[in-house]
């Protein structure tokens, strides 16, 4: 029911991108691909999906990750572990971030999904700062779960970059 609705939000509000975190693509036995799905029903036909975790089997298995869904075509750019990461198979917080390109304005933009560590705060601020020298000086849009408050540290660097400009103080 969750991502019906959220297809139907996507439709409604019409946006040119969407970035999702924890977003499963294969849950098996069930043919489940919420990235896939939210794409088609939310009207958005370019996906970009970088997995974060797969576990199992070929017929029992799940894995998920970070995804864009976009209006225009995305230019895959990379898929990056982050400070901490455990081996392919562990699903807690198992981190990567996704970094994907697309023409904005008549310029590249790079689009950064990502699911930040929520059990270990310095990690987190580690992960922060991985994600800010990744991106350099190239204009960026960045989105997800930053598992932390707006006055934390690794928000605090976001904002204190002069990079970036938005809702720092909300969901």
């Amino acid at each position: 029911a969750k991502p019906k609705r959220m297809a139907e939000v996507i439709r409604d509000e019409k946006p040119d991108f969407v970035f999702l975190s924890e977003a499963i693509t294969d849950c098996g036995p069930c043919d489940i691909d919420q990235v896939a799905f939210i794409a088609r029903e939310g009207g958005l036909p370019h996906i970009a999906f970088g997995e974060n975790y797969n576990v199992g089997l070929p017929f029992f298995r799940i894995a998920g990750g970070n995804a864009v869904l976009s209006r225009t075509p995305l230019a895959p750019v990379a898929n990056i572990d982050l400070a901490g990461r455990k081996a392919f198979y562990v699903t807690s917080n198992n981190r990567r971030a996704l970094f994907v390109s697309a023409e904005i304005g008549g310029r590249t933009v790079l689009l950064a999904a990502l699911h930040n560590d929520s059990f270990d705060m310095r990690n987190n601020e580690t992960q922060a700062r991985q994600i800010l020298d990744f991106i350099g000086d190239r204009p960026a849009i960045v989105a997800g779960d930053f598992n932390n408050r707006p006055e934390e540290r690794s928000i605090k660097l976001f904002q204190t970059s002069g990079r970036f400009s938005g809702a720092f103080d909300g969901p």
